[in-house]
């Protein structure tokens, strides 16, 4: 990819990720990327795009990363705790801001394009956890059960973004492997 465009991408996400995507112009994304606002809208045409296009990287990392994650542990509950270890050093992460998706979610939540990512995001999610699940949990309930595991694990985000850290995962994976052993029961 050219040097530029990921320089500008690089640039946005950082900003985005440290900021409100709405406090961040494009005057501030070209002059930090060490570009003309000229070279900028040449490679991305309006700063929705280039959320957009930060989005689509960040999401496509994140799924990259978790199944990594989940490849090196043999049982779905030791790849379902590898998410969980994945989020934690996420959010100990000395930049550690929050989630860029809920924030571009928040701020552009008329835009449809910027829903359509989150959700897709989130879908992407419940699905590596799905599968992580899929050879250990009845299929009755799997559905069910990943949706609850990113419910936790977007709560986890709300706390650690909101100063708990190092408890937000560890309390957001007690909450899951107890419903896993719920879901083995048949009681959830």
């Amino acid at each position: 990819m050219n040097d530029v465009r990921e320089r500008i991408l690089g640039t946005a996400a950082r900003l985005f990720s440290q900021h409100s995507c709405h406090q961040i112009g494009v005057d501030l994304i070209a002059r930090e990327s060490n570009v003309s606002k000229v070279t900028m809208y040449r490679y991305f045409q309006s700063k929705e795009a280039l959320l957009l296009e930060v989005l689509k990287e960040r999401m496509q990392a994140i799924e990259e990363a978790l199944t990594c994650a989940i490849a090196r542990n043999p049982s779905g509950r030791e790849r379902l705790r590898a998410i969980f270890r994945w989020y934690e050093s996420w959010f100990n992460q000395p930049d550690f801001q929050g989630c860029v998706f809920v924030a571009a979610l928040y701020e552009y939540h008329a835009h449809p394009q910027v829903v359509s990512m989150a959700e897709a995001q989130r879908e992407r999610l419940r699905e590596l956890i799905r599968r992580a699940l899929l050879d250990m949990i009845h299929p009755s309930v799997l559905d069910q059960l990943s949706r609850q595991m990113v419910f936790l694990l977007y709560g986890a985000i709300f706390f650690a973004q909101t100063g708990r850290k190092g408890a937000a995962a560890q309390d957001a994976w007690e909450c899951a492997n107890q419903l896993i052993d719920f879901a083995i029961q048949g009681r959830v």
